[in-house]
């Protein structure tokens, strides 16, 4: 691929709860983790490279309320 077309890619992901396609760098993601009884909770991932399966949300009030309820990371 050629570097000048490379050097203006802007990675883009999908708010997982209002459905919205954003640049990366305005999202937020979580990570699923287990804890020390078993049970997988999804935690903030600010620097957004924890490994595992990544969930990105937009920073609408809205989506973040929504989220607490989110069950899409359980599967």
């Amino acid at each position: 691929m050629h570097k000048a077309i490379r050097k203006h890619h802007t990675p883009v992901r999908r708010c997982v709860i209002c459905r919205a396609s954003l640049p990366k760098s305005e999202l937020k993601r979580y990570v699923c983790t287990q804890t020390e009884s078993g049970d997988t909770i999804p935690v903030f991932d600010k620097e957004q490279v924890m490994p595992g399966r990544g969930y990105y949300i937009c920073n609408s009030p809205e989506c973040e309320k929504r989220f607490a309820k989110f069950r899409g990371w359980r599967k």
